[in-house]
């Protein structure tokens, strides 16, 4: 009974009380007014801002999901060895997944800052670093790159136990046909490594497309709305406009292209997953 409760009080009440809500205008002061749909018909068909933020957070998605998977794979590679201090290494590849975006945000700000350690090592073969969360060209990139070096330990801990999952029977049988380490790697590893991929880029997905207390800490959206993503336009409108009810219809939308985007994935996945 007291898990009914709580799951009636704090999930599943805010849930139906934000649908009925996305019908509604409210500043969280007057009544609320029902509007029907003419939330989601501004949000589609009127709102430029809205568009914006969700190209930037498809932007954002984009880069980082080939990025984080290929960090993820290598450290998972490496962690897969036989080599002193191994679990210490273990325990430092997943310490940033862990750690605070306050406590990273701040790190990574000083790194790209005009005068950090970015731009200094990019000194030392002759070129003038940008100013990277000043510059609207610069400012998501490097919000990516912090993001994929918070992110990656996570799914390296997730492919490290699919390549522990892979029989060695199956190696030594690629040894006696005669292949290299990189057809083992292309044949063998990859292959029986893909439903633990999957599972990866799933997470990362939709953990990508949420995106938003690096983006809060490190930029608010700036420069002007170069990072602008969904989740900070959502915070915006509900916190700072109190434009409660239309946040409620953006959340609601924003519900939708990641089910939509999952679906897909799902869809997909029997083309290239390999189960044994």
């Amino acid at each position: 009974m007291p898990n009914i409760f709580g799951f009636m009080v704090f999930t599943a009440g805010p849930v139906f009380f934000s649908l009925v809500l996305s019908f509604c205008s409210w500043d969280l002061s007057s009544p609320l007014r029902y509007v029907g749909i003419d939330n989601f018909r501004t949000l589609l068909l009127e709102d430029s801002r809205f568009k914006l933020a969700v190209a930037n957070t498809f932007y954002f998605t984009a880069g980082i999901i080939p990025l984080e998977t290929a960090a993820s794979l290598g450290l998972a590679l490496l962690l897969n060895q036989k080599l002193r201090l191994l679990t210490f290494y273990r325990t430092a590849c997943f310490l940033p997944v862990i750690t605070t975006w306050v406590a990273v945000a701040i790190v990574w700000r000083w790194i790209f800052a005009p005068t950090g350690i970015a731009n200094y090592f990019l000194s030392l073969v002759g070129i003038e670093g940008p100013r990277w969360l000043a510059s609207s060209a610069w400012a998501m990139p490097a919000i990516i790159l912090a993001s994929a070096w918070k992110g990656a330990g996570y799914g390296a801990i997730i492919l490290l136990a699919g390549l522990k999952n892979i029989s060695e029977e199956i190696y030594e049988a690629g040894d006696i046909d005669g292949c290299s380490a990189w057809s083992r790697f292309r044949h063998i590893t990859l292959p029986l490594l893909t439903p633990s991929l999957f599972f990866v880029l799933i997470m990362s997905t939709m953990g990508a497309l949420q995106v938003f207390g690096q983006v809060y800490i490190m930029t608010n959206g700036g420069p002007g709305t170069a990072t602008r993503v969904l989740m900070l336009y959502i915070y915006q409108t509900a916190y700072q406009w109190l434009k409660m009810g239309y946040a409620s219809s953006m959340a609601w939308m924003f519900c939708l292209v990641i089910f939509a985007v999952t679906l897909i994935q799902w869809r997909y996945q029997s083309k290239w997953v390999h189960y044994q």
